[in-house]
């Protein structure tokens, strides 16, 4: 799941691991800059779902 948050001032995208629940703060200014960034970082999308990287498809 991706949602956008506001921490201290700074704004950003929070995804959430579908499966475990293990969250990744991307603080960039799109959704899709976001999931471009975190697929960098091993994240996935299958099915509609967002996996970490501690969860291959």
């Amino acid at each position: 799941m991706i949602r956008p948050f506001l921490e201290r001032g700074m704004k950003g995208w929070k995804i959430t691991c579908d499966s475990c629940g293990k969250v990744a703060n991307f603080y960039v200014d799109t959704a899709r800059e976001a999931f471009d960034l975190a697929r960098r970082h091993s994240w996935i999308k299958s099915r509609s779902r967002d996996l970490c990287p501690d969860h291959p498809s």
